[in-house]
C-alpha cells in the first residue's frame, strides 16, 4: 500500500515537472521572440506595412485615376530611431487594360546603409 502511496506521489511530482516545465518553455519561446527582433527587423517590418497599405489604397481607386510614371514621393519619419523613409509608387501600363505598380520604400539603416523594399502588382480595369 505505501509502495502505490509512493509511486503516486512520483506521477503527480512527475505530471507537475512537465506542466512546469512546458509554462516556462512556452515563456522563454514568447518573451525571446520579442526580445531578438532588432532595430533593423522592426525597420522592414514598417516599410513592407507601409507599402502594402499603400497598395491596398490604389487598388481601390478607380483604374483611370492610377495614373502613368513616378508619383510625388512621400517620407514618414520613426519615433524612435529618427529615420526617414521614403516611398515612392511607379506605374508602368503593360497593356490596353492592365497597368503595373510598384511600391517602393527606401530609408539608411545604421551600420548597414540604404535599403529599399518593393511591393509590385498588375492591376486591371
Amino acid at each position: 500500500m505505501e509502495k502505490k502511496k509512493f509511486l503516486r506521489g512520483i506521477e503527480i511530482i512527475l505530471a507537475l515537472i512537465a506542466v512546469i516545465s512546458f509554462a516556462v518553455f512556452l515563456f522563454i519561446l514568447i518573451y525571446g521572440k520579442s526580445v531578438s527582433e532588432s532595430p533593423a527587423e522592426i525597420h522592414k517590418d514598417f516599410a513592407y506595412h507601409w507599402a502594402y497599405d499603400k497598395m491596398r489604397q490604389i487598388k481601390t481607386m478607380d483604374f483611370s485615376e492610377i495614373y502613368l510614371g513616378i508619383w510625388k514621393p512621400e517620407k514618414k519619419l520613426s519615433k524612435e530611431e529618427k529615420i526617414t523613409f521614403a516611398q515612392v509608387v511607379r506605374v508602368e501600363e503593360e497593356e490596353k487594360s492592365l497597368k503595373k505598380v510598384d511600391v517602393e520604400v527606401l530609408w539608411n539603416e545604421p551600420d548597414v546603409g540604404a535599403i529599399l523594399i518593393r511591393v509590385s502588382n498588375i492591376i486591371r480595369e
